[in-house]
């Protein structure tokens, strides 16, 4: 349910729907699916450096990345570099927010 809120273990805002989640800084988040042969599965994102956002599409295709530049241009001045990482957890089932939560909490390096 797109913009339902919930609040969970002190992590913050849970929404729902891409509309929700898209350009927002969370710690994590998390794409629950089905597969073509119907087994569901969820894939758990985290790792957003400073200032970096979501970037989430639900229409027509899931999709899922950060996006350093999503509120304004992010400049990196000739010669240097911009580093990021990122981390994505793929697993079999549905999972619920509080295993999300936990996952990505317990794994962050």
């Amino acid at each position: 349910m797109a913009g339902r809120r919930r609040r969970r273990r002190g992590d913050g805002v849970h929404r729902r729907g891409g509309r929700a989640v898209n350009g927002s800084a969370a710690p994590w988040l998390a794409l629950v699916g089905t597969g073509p042969g119907g087994g569901a599965y969820t894939l758990v994102f985290a790792g957003l450096g400073p200032g970096d956002r979501w970037f989430v599409r639900t229409a027509m295709y899931p999709g899922v990345c950060v996006a350093f530049a999503f509120d304004e241009p992010a400049a990196v001045p000739a010669g240097s570099t911009r580093d990021g990482r990122y981390q994505v957890w793929i697993c079999d089932g549905a999972l619920d927010p509080d295993r999300c939560a936990t996952l990505a909490n317990d794994r962050r390096s």
